[in-house]
């Protein structure tokens, strides 16, 4: 092995065993090695970029007339505004993302729809379609447990409740504060316009005042406890009403 060797690379190792294996071991399996050495210093990479990059841990999820495709600067704006109320509220740097359904009442599309341009023709037409296939996307959404802290408008949230103003998938706040806050809407929400929140941060202001904050009880199969109680802890803090009401539209 050892003539071989010098025949074809003029390799020669002496006097040293573990260099004679080593040098031998290269030569046998170079590729394999480096093909190996490749894949662990790739998986190494992802593992620790994943360890250290921050994690969208909160995820708000609204539902309502405010349209954000054409206005994506205020939704980054309350995103950001978001991740400083989940940062101070759980403790550490946490980043915020807010899920947005554009949903519109049977009213809404009315008060759209009946608004007319200078020649007196129709100025917008609502596609019912789209708004029916949001209103479903968004139930299914909000049963998947990706989100529990809600952004409601009234008529979504009637949704929630039965005849009687019950829900089955809403918190209510008395078990999140040990009682009803004074000034909330009933008993599992307030309104945005109300919070300190909307009040003290500004970007939140794209939001309309009366939407309906709420959360959504934990589902009985496929929901971690930690981030359940991590998304809790950040409506508590989110969802504490002001001293002044908000604005009143």
């Amino acid at each position: 092995m050892r003539e071989e060797k010098r025949q074809t690379e003029e390799i020669s190792v002496q006097g040293n065993k573990f260099l004679a294996w080593l040098d031998n071991f290269w030569y046998h399996y170079k590729w394999q090695t480096i093909a190996t050495a490749f894949i662990v210093l790739v998986l190494g990479t992802c593992i620790i970029q994943f360890a250290t990059t921050p994690k969208s841990d909160i995820i708000f999820t609204y539902a309502g007339p405010k349209e954000f495709v054409t206005a994506p600067e205020e939704k980054a704006a309350i995103n950001s505004a978001l991740g400083n109320v989940a940062s101070k509220a759980y403790g550490e740097a946490s980043r915020a993302t807010m899920n947005s359904f554009l949903i519109y009442s049977r009213e809404q599309i009315e008060k759209i729809e009946s608004e007319l341009d200078e020649n007196g023709k129709q100025k917008y037409v609502v596609d019912t379609a789209f708004n029916t296939s949001e209103l479903n996307s968004f139930d299914e959404f909000s049963r998947s447990g990706a989100s529990f802290i809600l952004l409601l408008d009234p008529f979504v949230y009637q949704r929630l409740l039965n005849q009687s103003g019950e829900s089955e998938r809403l918190v209510e706040l008395s078990a999140i504060y040990g009682e009803t806050p004074n000034g909330a809407i009933d008993k599992y929400s307030v309104r945005l316009g109300d919070t300190k929140a909307y009040q003290e941060i500004l970007e939140l202001r794209a939001l309309p005042a009366d939407t309906r904050v709420c959360l959504h009880g934990k589902l009985v199969f496929g929901t971690n406890q930690k981030e359940y109680d991590m998304q809790t802890s950040v409506f508590k803090d989110f969802a504490v009403l002001g001293e002044i009401a908000g604005e009143t539209d």
